[in-house]
C-alpha cells in the first residue's frame, strides 16, 4: 500500500494510530494461527498506512469517524507488547522478580524472556494470597495471546494472559483482494455498562491509498 503522509498529525495521534496498527496486527495473526508468536513489521506498517489514509481522506464521513473528540481506536489487546503472569510466590525463582530483576535463574522462564525480549515491567503480590502478578513487556509487538500460553506450560505459573476488556470504541480491518476494509466503531452512552450506544463507519482503502466510504449504521451520534 502507498505510504501515508502523517506529517500533519500530532505526535499523540500518531502514537495512538501506531498502537492501533500493532493491535490490529496481533489480532490478525492470532486469528489466522493462534500459535504464531511473531508479528511481521510489514503487517503493522500496512495497517498503519491504511488508517492514516482514512484520516487524510477528504470525505466528511472520514473526518467525522476520525474526529479526536470521538477517540475511536482499536480496543484489544490492551497492550500488544505485554501480558500478565500469575505465579506461585513459594517458587524460589520468584525472588528475582521480587527484587525487580527480570532474569530468574529458571531456565524455562529465562529462555522465553530472552526469546521474546521480555522485561519485568511490574511485580506485585496480593494480600492474603500465595499468588503474585508480574507484567512482562517486550520492546516490540508480539502475539501476546500465544506467548502467554507458552508461560502457562511452566511449573509455578498459575495463569497467564491479557486483560479482558469489553465495551468502548473499536477499530477492525478485513482483507479483500484489492483493498482493506476498515470499520470504525464509536461507543458512547453508559460505557461502564458496555456502552449502550454505537455508531459505525465503513471504509475501503485501496493499494494506491485512495479511500472509499461505503456506509454507516447504528445510533445517531450525540
Amino acid at each position: 500500500m502507498a505510504q501515508a503522509n502523517d506529517q500533519d498529525l500530532s505526535n499523540e495521534r500518531k502514537t495512538k494510530y501506531r498502537l492501533d496498527a500493532e493491535r490490529l496486527a496481533v489480532r490478525f495473526i492470532n486469528s489466522r494461527d493462534s500459535t504464531q508468536t511473531e508479528i511481521p513489521s510489514a503487517l503493522e506498517t500496512l495497517f498503519y498506512n491504511g488508517v492514516i489514509h482514512i484520516v487524510n481522506a477528504t470525505h466528511p464521513e472520514a473526518e467525522e469517524a476520525t474526529n479526536p473528540d470521538y477517540d475511536v481506536h482499536a480496543l484489544t489487546p490492551p497492550d500488544p507488547r505485554g501480558f500478565e503472569v500469575s505465579v506461585d510466590t513459594t517458587a524460589s525463582w520468584i525472588d528475582a522478580w521480587r527484587e525487580s530483576t527480570t532474569q530468574t535463574g529458571n531456565e524455562e522462564v529465562d529462555n522465553l524472556l530472552e526469546q521474546f525480549d521480555l522485561s519485568l515491567f511490574e511485580y506485585r503480590e496480593l494480600e492474603n494470597s500465595s499468588i503474585a502478578r508480574a507484567f512482562l513487556r517486550s520492546e516490540y509487538a508480539i502475539n501476546v495471546y500465544a506467548v502467554a500460553r507458552l508461560f502457562e506450560e511452566i511449573k509455578d505459573v498459575e495463569a497467564s494472559g491479557t486483560e479482558v476488556i469489553g465495551g468502548g470504541s473499536d477499530m477492525t480491518v478485513l482483507f479483500f483482494d484489492d483493498h482493506l476494509r476498515y470499520t470504525l466503531e464509536y461507543g458512547y452512552g453508559d460505557c461502564p455498562s458496555g456502552c449502550n450506544n454505537r455508531h459505525k463507519w465503513n471504509f475501503r482503502v485501496f493499494e494506491d491509498g485512495s479511500v472509499e466510504f461505503i456506509g454507516e449504521q447504528g445510533d445517531p451520534l450525540p
